[in-house]
């Protein structure tokens, strides 16, 4: 949970507005026994153009 939004941060947004990360986290017997999923959702708005 701590992590996520860490190595999402430098990610968003990379080619739009929106994106979702999601992790697996899986114990020594390769069982999943953890998952989370941050989702990023941005909209332009104003008159002014979209900075590049």
């Amino acid at each position: 949970m701590e992590t996520l939004p860490q190595v999402a941060r430098d990610e968003i947004p990379k080619d739009g507005d929106q994106q979702a990360y999601t992790v697996l986290v899986r114990n020594e017997h390769n069982v999943t026994v953890y998952t989370a999923t941050l989702m990023f959702s941005g909209l332009w708005v104003g008159d002014l153009p979209k900075p590049d």
